[in-house]
Parts: structure tokens; sequence; C-alpha cells
């Protein structure tokens, strides 16, 4: 067993006698199943949890201890935004982690980060190094951010410039699309890391943002519901995900509870005590697709790579399994900076910035099932009648389904065995198509 490994096991058995003894809805399990934790394969003895059945199992999930300091709210993608609350001690707890790597935390640099109502303001106890906080969801905000970059700081034996920006994606889209447009170059800020989450990063938007900021981008997975994060590797490129939370990968459908050990599946999060403290959840279903690399790493842990929500993905079930013909991680790397496509700006766009700068992608994806073989159908909004401009259809159509082969092994099997058929349909203003974020 490695030393992660053995740091989950150690937590996992924590976990299991914290939620017998303050969570009702666990202790009801633990003891109709008479479950013990002696290795970490003992997990799978508890059952998978929805997001569907914590809302409803809300108040028997929780284990109340002590009144929570910081509420955040997920979301909302797979449903109602669900509260959840921190207490002091998890974030003291997590604080500790972080010092225990940098115990200087003044040797990291000005932190600013960038928040928004819709998922509370975390509390400056996790932080790791002295940290400004910056509202972005408005024009004043987006000016302040401005003013606070471009800005020396002297407070008794802080002296510098904000060195680490940390964000949700969109967020530091935002404030880059709103820097450009006020003329701040790189010359004018003093950034070298940049720390995005809560989306994912397309390489054409990855070359944008090296680009303006001139940092080194840590790129980070998580969801609200549970403690602990997944971290892109600089050697791999994959995610790593921290010591504190338990990853697993299963069947994509869920019926047979079949682990994947390699190749592509559904995720399950594990939160873990004391990193957790109130609401502690054993195999959360997070509703997304990632292909798992046992041992590509050099530092010998298993990356994961991020594919899409699993029901935003094209998946095709036989006697075989169910298998992904296409995720949305592929549409969007195609689509992402491509100026044709239609951008759906509700929640996105600040009303000073460029018309349709910011947005998610308008498309969507189909199978439709025939007599002998089953198409896969691309629908992409445009910003313009496609009709208009014909030689442009077929040059989009010609480069997304070369793309669409190259990336995905299954599809391309598949269209050379003439079992399934890959068509790109175009819409203009006539047919409304979803945004389609990750």
């Amino acid at each position: 067993m490695n030393v992660v490994d053995n740091i989950r096991l150690m937590a996992l058995e924590k976990t299991v006698d914290y939620l017998y003894e303050n969570s009702p809805y666990y202790q009801r399990i633990i003891n109709s199943r008479k479950i013990k934790i002696c290795s970490l394969d003992n997990l799978s003895l508890f059952p998978i949890i929805t997001r569907e059945e914590v809302t409803t199992n809300l108040a028997e999930l929780r284990c109340k201890r002590s009144f929570p300091e910081l509420v955040q709210y997920t979301t909302g993608t797979t449903g109602q935004p669900l509260p959840v609350y921190r207490t002091m001690n998890e974030l003291l707890t997590i604080k500790e982690i972080v010092e225990s790597v940098v115990p200087d935390s003044k040797a990291l640099g000005l932190t600013l980060r960038l928040v928004g109502p819709q998922h509370g303001i975390q509390g400056s106890a996790i932080e790791g190094s002295p940290t400004f906080y910056v509202d972005v969801s408005h024009r004043n905000g987006l000016e302040y951010a401005k003013e606070l970059l471009t800005a020396e700081h002297r407070y008794e034996d802080i002296v510098g410039y904000i060195e680490i920006l940390i964000g949700s994606l969109n967020d530091i889209k935002r404030l880059t699309i709103h820097l450009l447009s006020k003329g701040v170059s790189p010359e004018n800020h003093k950034v070298r890391w940049l720390g995005v989450s809560a989306s994912y990063l397309t390489q054409y938007w990855r070359h944008l943002l090296t680009d303006f900021w001139r940092a080194k981008i840590l790129n980070t997975y998580g969801v609200t519901e549970i403690t602990g994060r997944a971290h892109e590797c600089f050697i791999c490129g994959r995610f790593h995900f921290d010591p504190y939370v338990i990853p697993e990968l299963v069947n994509i459908n869920l019926e047979k509870n079949q682990y994947v050990e390699n190749g592509i599946g559904r995720l399950l999060l594990s939160s873990l005590y004391p990193f957790s403290a109130d609401l502690l959840l054993l195999r959360y279903d997070t509703g997304d697709l990632f292909e798992l690399y046992p041992t590509e790493c050099s530092t010998g842990i298993p990356g994961f790579s991020f594919l899409g929500r699993a029901k935003h993905c094209l998946l095709l079930t036989n006697n075989e399994g169910c298998h992904c013909i296409l995720t949305v991680a592929q549409i969007r790397e195609f689509v992402d900076g491509l100026p044709d496509i239609a951008l759906e700006t509700r929640g996105y766009r600040v009303e000073h910035l460029p018309e349709q700068s910011l947005g998610r992608p308008c498309f969507s994806l189909n199978l439709e099932k025939g007599k002998d073989r089953v198409k896969a159908v691309v629908e992409l909004g445009l910003r313009y009648p496609p009709y208009l401009y014909p030689k442009r259809i077929e040059e989009i159509t010609k480069c997304m389904k070369k793309h669409l082969m190259e990336q995905n092994a299954t599809l391309k099997e598949m269209v050379m065995i003439k079992e399934c058929d890959l068509e790109i349909r175009f819409f203009g203003s006539d047919k409304v198509l979803p945004g389609v974020d990750l």
C-alpha cells in the first residue's frame, strides 16, 4: 500500500466510526450491512449515494456537532442549489495541511481570490497566504480587481504586488476580458500563479490565459459537496486527488457497481473526517465521467482526465455494456474559440463587456437508433443562418469530423465497421440550442 492509500485508510476508519456515532443515515447502513473497515476495498460495502438521495435525506445525513461558520452552495446544475455547511474545525484542519507544506505563508506572495455570491465567500482560515477577496460578478468589482492587480501593496512587513490569482474559470475569464478591454498588458501586473477551477479548461482558453497572464496555471477539479480536490499534474497532465478524499471509478450506468481500473467510468467521491465534519458523504455520485490512467505518471499516482457530465455525453448501451461515444470535453475542445458558434451569455456576461465574448457554447448531442446502426448527431448553434455560408459549413463539418474521430477511438472504430454514422447539423436563430457547460 502506498503512502496516499495508507493515509486514506486511516482516515476512512475514523470516518466510519464518526458517522456511526453522529449520522442516523449511515448508522442504519453500518448496522444492517455489518460494515467493518479493514481495507479501502471495504468502502464498496456502502451504497452509492446520489444528489437526489442527499437532498431527500439531508437532515439524517448531517452530523450536527457545532454551529457552522461558513455556508456554500452547489451550482445547481443537477437541480436546486444544495447548502453545504463548513465548521471552523474543518477550516482549521485544512489550514494545518497548507501550513505543513508551506510553513511561512508570506513566502507564497500576495493572493487575489475572485469570489461569487452563489458559492459563498471562502473563510480566510484556509488561505495559504495574505489574501484579498473581490466579487467580480459586476463592473465595480472588476475595476477594483484591476486596481489591486496593478498596484504595489504595503502593510507592515508585507510589501509587493499580487502574485497569485485564484478563482473559478468563468470569473478569471471575465476578469481577463475586462483587463483586455481596458488595455492592461502583462507588463502591468506581477501574477505568476493562476489557480482555476469549477469548469473544464480547453486548450483554446489555456493558451489565451497563458499568453495574457504569463503565469503557471494550477488547474483543479472538485465539487462543493466534498472537501478535497484533484490537481492537474505538471508531469502527466492528468488530475491527482488529494489524500483526504477517496476517488472511485465505476461503470458508467452504475447498474453493476463494477470498478473501472483502466478506461472510462463514472466518478464517485468520499469525504473524510476531520476534513469534513457536518456533511460527510461516502461514495457520492458526482455525475461526471473520467478516464483513468493507472500507471502513466512517474509519480506512481493514478491519473484522471475529465470528460464531462454523464447526462451531456453520448452513451450507447448494448450487450457488451455502456460505451461513451462522444464526450462534452471533445466537443468543447473544437468549438471553444470558434467565432461561428453562438454563446448563451445568461449568468456569464457583465453588461459593459463585449457581446458574445463570454458564455456557454450552444450545442447538443443526440443518438438516433436505426434498424442496423446508430447515428451520433452533433447539433451546433450558429450566430448566423447556416444557408448563408455553405462553404463555411462544409469546412466546419470536415474539420469537426476529423477532430472527433482522432479524439475518440470507440467512435472511429464503430464508424469504420459501419455500426455508427456521424452527422453534424447546424442551426441559426430558428432553433434554440442549450448552452452546455462542464
